[in-house]
């Protein structure tokens, strides 16, 4: 069929025009007969030539057709040949072009995906966030924080297994009745209907039958919660466990199994979140017992992590240590003796990071002024080195005084003291501490600091002398202006806010009755202290008067300002991060200082206002 054709056959009339029809009579031909067909082996009959079809005339017109045919042809290879050359000499100087402005906008989405991962997670989205942090993971499986954040999501999305509901069973009264059931029950081992009779048994009558019912229902529960923890429905299994062991005793084997069930649900709970707390509750298992479940995979998995965690914050030391202790389980894992002979060269060569003055503030900021006073301290990305650094802003224009260093808080002997992931110091670069810290706080004398480590509070003389003593579980510690130490933590009275003087270390005092209670900061009139619950920003007063100032905004580190009238918080709005000012009863907030649109540690962070 011809280019101009239409597929019917007819000439395409945007082609070419049509001719005019001749409407004058034509002269009726007669219908074709129709060809005969030929036998099936005959031969074809020959086909003859038309009459004046190799006439001399013909003959030219055919060939001068032919010589513009191939002439045609030669000048379209011509043709394309030219432009095969243009284009792959265009090409050439275009590509590195491309490339460029490719990996520009593949950064560019990474980290928008990223981003939203984190608006998902802290709003509690946990099915929006892994599908987000998925994405980022496909190009950039090695982003810092991103495994463990995944991990995080994960855990927050499964749900706890509920024991499985039995057969319904008729209540009855009659105990001569349900007790022949109940034993009919035991016979068969069917340990669900033994435990439903047994409790209706027991609460018609506790005393009918007592010896048989009570070693009837302990078979059962020990049975089917040893069942439960090893199939993984640990929750359900302690359930079970723990009220049999309100009717005997436990044998050594189920009690041993109970406690490594509570263990391991413990270790998960903080795995991705807190390394360290997780590789301490894991070798504690993995020592008494190291082939229960997972246990070893999820350990080297925690060394890794926490290796992984220290190098981003280029403490080098501690982030071989660890890879250290994972090539210990797994000593061929791929690219685990790269990394750990890397962060061991840094170890070798290593200096504190110096973190200089306070440099002079110029520019206007978002809001100038608008802090009314002071100056704030606080972590972020700093777009210049693409990494993390501390910065300081009187609501002018910030400036950065530090790399690698962040959670400062403020205390009235006026020094900033930093966790960048390793020692305490000073932002003049003086060490106060040479042990691994999160949330360190100095002491209003400026003589102890208080940190956590591991799950656990700790205070430690500057210098190390005298050495740190644990005050047990405790994180986010912010010592007041006296003697006091708030912080949170899960005792076995509850989790919440509590307050510790060091000297007395058994006189805790709880302050609030929140396990989400976070981040808490004194006011300078040591009365009030400053916190954040899911998202929101609180006050609590040390006689435990609680007043909410903001609702949904989803904010994180609130501080107060060095005379108490305002607090600054963080927060990401309209699509980017910043920090806000408001008055110290919520009142008259308002933007100061842009952070960027990127904060991946925000969710850990502190911020500091100092004079």
């Amino acid at each position: 069929m011809s280019v101009l054709e239409s597929p019917d056959g007819d000439d395409d009339p945007g082609a070419r025009p049509t001719p005019a029809r001749d409407l004058s009579p034509v002269p009726r031909r007669q219908a074709p007969r129709p060809l005969a067909r030929r036998p099936a082996g005959q031969p074809g009959r020959t086909l003859r030539a038309v009459p004046g079809a190799d006439s001399p005339s013909r003959r030219r017109s055919a060939g001068r057709t032919a010589l513009g045919a191939l002439g045609f042809a030669l000048f379209l290879c011509v043709l394309a040949s030219m432009i095969a050359g243009s284009g792959y000499a265009g090409s050439q100087a275009g590509e590195q072009e491309r490339n460029a402005r490719a990996t520009t906008t593949v950064q560019a989405y990474v980290m928008d995906r990223f981003q939203r991962c984190l608006d998902f997670m802290n709003s509690g989205n946990y099915p929006r966030a892994q599908a987000e942090c998925e994405t980022v993971q496909r190009f950039q499986p090695s982003l810092f924080g991103l495994q463990g954040m995944l991990a995080t999501i994960v855990v927050a999305q499964t749900p706890t297994a509920l024991p499985p509901v039995p057969t319904p069973t008729p209540v009855l009264t009659d105990k001569g009745e349900l007790f022949r059931l109940l034993k009919a029950a035991w016979d068969k081992k069917e340990w669900d209907t033994v435990i439903l009779l047994g409790d209706q048994l027991r609460a018609l009558d506790a005393t009918y039958e007592s010896a048989s019912v009570a070693e009837w229902r302990y078979k059962a529960l020990t049975t089917r919660g040893v069942a439960r923890l090893r199939a993984g429905n640990i929750e359900a299994g302690i359930f079970d466990l723990d009220i049999a062991e309100k009717i005997q005793k436990l044998d050594a084997n189920t009690a041993a199994e109970r406690n490594y069930a509570e263990l391991y649900q413990r270790a998960v709970s903080t795995f991705g979140a807190d390394w360290e707390t997780a590789i301490r509750r894991l070798t504690q298992l993995y020592q008494v017992s190291p082939g229960y479940r997972d246990v070893a995979s999820k350990l080297f998995q925690a060394y890794v992590g926490a290796g992984d965690a220290y190098a981003g914050l280029l403490d080098w030391c501690p982030a071989e240590k660890r890879y250290v202790s994972a090539q210990g389980l797994v000593p061929t894992a791929p690219g685990l003796e790269q990394n750990r002979l890397g962060a061991a060269q840094q170890c070798l060569t290593a200096t504190p990071v110096p973190i200089t003055g306070t440099a002079t503030l110029t520019g206007t900021g978002t809001v100038a002024g608008a802090l009314g006073g002071g100056r704030l301290v606080y972590a972020a990305n700093d777009p210049a080195s693409n990494g993390y650094a501390l910065f300081i802003s009187d609501g002018g224009a910030p400036s950065a005084i530090g790399a690698g260093a962040g959670q400062p808080n403020f205390r009235n002997a006026g020094v900033v003291v930093l966790s960048g992931g390793g020692a305490v110091r000073t932002t003049a670069g003086a060490s106060l501490l040479a042990v691994t810290a999160q949330y360190a706080s100095i002491s209003p004398d400026g003589k102890r600091v208080a940190y956590s480590s591991g799950g656990a509070l700790y205070v430690a003389g500057v210098g190390g002398a005298p050495a740190p003593a644990s005050l047990g579980p405790g994180v986010w510690p912010a010592w007041g202006p006296g003697s006091l130490i708030v912080y949170q933590a899960c005792l076995p009275a509850g989790c919440g806010l509590w307050l510790v003087n060091p000297d007395k270390p058994d006189e805790k005092i709880r302050l609030s009755e929140g396990a989400a209670d976070i981040n808490p900061n004194w006011s300078p009139n040591g009365v009030d202290i400053t916190y954040v619950n899911n998202g929101d920003v609180y006050v609590v007063t040390t006689a435990r008067q609680f007043r909410r100032l903001t609702s949904g905004l989803g904010a994180a580190s609130p501080t107060f300002s060095p005379d108490g009238a305002r607090i600054a918080y963080q927060a990401n709005r309209d699509g980017g991060w910043a920090i806000f000012v408001m008055g110290a009863d919520g009142g008259g907030q308002r933007r100061v200082i842009d952070m960027g649109p990127q904060h991946p540690l925000a969710g850990t962070e502190r911020m500091a206002w100092i004079p």
